[in-house]
C-alpha cells in the first residue's frame, strides 16, 4: 500500500512498520521524505525493539 493510503486510514498520520534493525535508518530516511511529500508535515520518528514483553518479577 502506498504511503499516502497507509498514512489516510491511520489515525494521526501514525504508522507502525517492522524492519530488520540494519535497515531502519534507510526506512526512515525515505518515510520521511515521502511523508512530508505527501502530506506537507515534518514528523517525528521514535525507533524501539521489540522485547520479551511482561514478566514476573
Amino acid at each position: 500500500m502506498p504511503l499516502k493510503q497507509q498514512t489516510q486510514h491511520c489515525f494521526d498520520g501514525c504508522i507502525l512498520t517492522l524492519v530488520p534493525g540494519a535497515q531502519v535508518e534507510a526506512v526512515r530516511k525515505i518515510v520521511a521524505v515521502e511523508y512530508e511529500i505527501c502530506t506537507g508535515i515534518k514528523k517525528t520518528f521514535y525507533v524501539c525493539q521489540a522485547t520479551q514483553g511482561a514478566s514476573k518479577c
